[in-house]
């Protein structure tokens, strides 16, 4: 039997309880606290708290170190946000829809160094020397496209596998009228934000409105870039890869389709070499981050053809990315640059 001191305790103690888990479900939040201090010359870290603010948790963030695939990707919260904005889907076909990339790449020479030294003293050097050993192998000699993908958590694979063979650039064309059914528009904006998660990397996405200006757009597309198109495909007439002659003093692109229906009738007309990964088993076709895998492999094994070659220019401004993203807080960032004195363009910082 228990006392009326001690009832009353179980009680409280009862009522303690299921309203803290009332609360717990309805607000889920952390305390953080971030001040950015210079590192001393040993290079110990000094970001210590002072102001507190309260975010909300998010675990929603694309991080190659912590994804996951979902069973239902092209539903899976990190890809699609119901409250997203689907402006970027209704642009012209010639148009980016990634206007930050063109941003990054209007800053001037003298605007990233001095971002860059304004920014390094509140990095840790391990940080700085790790991201500078890997930009050093990064090369822009191939290139990837992916056209019309259907899955985004098979987009942000591929891209990790792309970033881990240290290329640069990726492209995708969408072609809006090809999403058809409830999930067209889940699967844009997966695409849109599976692209957006890698921040290593330079990415450009390009919506073709209408079929017609797709041919067009490719013409545009390889003038730009100056490259040979070799893009993945069933066709009979489709060569091996382990056939394929690449160049030595030219640059490509290798164009991977959408999982179901493979490249479109403009996309090989447009290709100077159509390709097949050999296979032996009963499968069709490989998944698609499967086959930018196979195909990675494949052209690390070709001499020269990954050699790294970006320039001291590109390594500096994706450098100045890094660090931005190394500070806590990017409005951390912004606050260290406007004290000294320096102006980026809001949407890099906001």
């Amino acid at each position: 039997m228990l006392h009326e001191k001690d009832r009353f305790l179980v009680s409280s103690t009862f009522t303690s309880i299921m309203l803290f888990l009332s609360i717990s479900r309805t607000h889920s939040f952390v305390i953080t606290q971030f001040k950015a201090t210079p590192f001393k010359s040993r290079g110990f870290s000094r970001l210590l708290a002072t102001s507190s603010t309260t975010t909300t948790t998010n675990n929603n963030e694309l991080e190659w170190e912590t994804f996951e695939f979902s069973r239902k990707p092209k539903k899976d919260a990190r890809f699609f946000q119901p409250d997203d904005d689907d402006d970027e889907i209704s642009q012209n076909s010639n148009n980016l829809s990634m206007n930050k990339q063109q941003l990054w790449q209007s800053l001037s020479a003298t605007q990233v160094k001095d971002s860059i030294a304004a920014l390094l003293p509140y990095v840790r050097p391990s940080r700085v020397e790790r991201i500078q050993s890997v930009l050093e192998k990064r090369t822009q000699n191939v290139r990837f496209l992916f056209e019309n993908p259907a899955n985004p958590s098979n987009v942000f694979a591929c891209l990790r596998t792309l970033d881990s063979f240290g290329i640069q650039d990726a492209d995708v064309f969408l072609q809006p009228s090809l999403y058809q059914g409830t999930m067209a528009l889940s699967q844009k904006k997966g695409v849109k934000t599976a692209m957006g998660s890698a921040q290593w990397m330079t990415l450009q996405q390009y919506i073709i409105q209408q079929d017609a200006t797709l041919t067009s757009t490719l013409q545009k597309y390889k003038q730009q870039h100056n490259c040979r198109i070799y893009a993945s495909c069933l066709s009979p007439d489709a060569k091996d890869i382990r056939d394929i002659e690449w160049p030595t003093n030219e640059s490509i692109c290798i164009v991977m389709g959408n999982e179901e229906r493979g490249i479109t009738t403009e996309m090989k007309d447009a290709a100077d070499e159509l390709f097949t990964l050999p296979m032996v088993g009963f499968a069709e076709s490989f998944n698609l981050s499967v086959a930018t895998a196979i195909t990675c492999a494949h052209l690390s094994t070709q001499p020269d053809l990954l050699r790294p070659n970006l320039s001291q220019d590109q390594q500096e401004l994706l450098l100045l990315q890094g660090l931005i993203h190394s500070i806590p807080q990017k409005r951390m960032s912004k606050a260290l640059l406007k004290q000294a004195g320096i102006g980026l363009p809001h949407d890099l910082l906001g």
